[in-house]
């Protein structure tokens, strides 16, 4: 990922057609194309009520957390990988 690709605001919205999206924003580049995507079953969303919207954050921010963690655990055998010395 570049550094003005990290750089970017990224936004949650939920789009016109129901679904919970996390995007960048239109000030970013332009491109509105969702990054993640969050559908409910009708059933769910009789279930969620009003909570549709947190309960999707609240995905999103363990998606994150768990890629998060992801990444720096394979930079970490990157690095053990580096520092291995061949005789």
């Amino acid at each position: 990922m570049s550094d003005s690709k990290s750089l970017e605001t990224l936004e949650i919205v939920e789009l016109a057609g129901g679904e919970v999206v996390l995007r960048r924003t239109p000030e970013a580049d332009g491109n509105l194309e969702p990054l993640i995507c969050i559908y409910f079953s009708e059933e769910t969303l009789a279930f969620l009520g009003e909570a549709k919207v947190e309960v999707s954050k609240e995905m999103i921010r363990a998606g994150i957390k768990l890629a998060g963690q992801m990444y720096q655990e394979l930079e970490v055998e990157e690095i053990e990988i580096d520092n291995r010395i061949l005789h």
